[in-house]
């Protein structure tokens, strides 16, 4: 006769099914990460593009956004990054001041840059000062 498979004591499958429930919630939360980047590229992708289809509409040149809406599009932290560095702070001491490693530092010099679409820490700085972030 055939007998049984042996059964795996409950908390075994409590845990096992614990492990998966981890796992998959792991998983979903990367995937809202992800979209709520893409999101926010997008959305700055989409303003600039209506900006400037209205500019063509009107037939003005084609503008740049202001300096205040470019910063709605930067993360909290990039906006202190953007500070620092308008303040005169070298990329070190803006790691030492935010307690940071040296190259998450660079990271957002770099992604501030792009983002912006700047090539120098100049250019960083009068966006600043023209968005108001430095007091006179």
């Amino acid at each position: 006769m055939h007998s049984a498979p042996p059964k795996a004591a409950p908390e075994l499958v409590l845990l096992a099914g614990l492990s998966e429930a981890r796992r998959r919630l792991d998983e979903a939360l990367q995937g809202v990460i992800a979209q709520k980047q893409l999101l926010r590229y997008a959305s700055k992708r989409l303003y600039e593009e209506s900006v400037n289809l209205r500019n063509s509409i009107n037939g003005v040149r084609k503008a740049e956004p202001r300096s205040e809406d470019l910063l709605r599009f930067l993360a909290p932290r990039e906006r202190q990054v953007l500070k620092l560095i308008a303040q005169g702070f070298s990329t070190k001491e803006i790691a030492g001041q935010l307690g940071i490693s040296f190259k998450t530092a660079v990271c957002y010099r770099t992604r501030l840059l792009r983002k912006v679409k700047v090539h120098e820490s100049a250019s960083l700085v009068r966006l600043a000062i023209q968005a108001g972030l430095l007091s006179a």
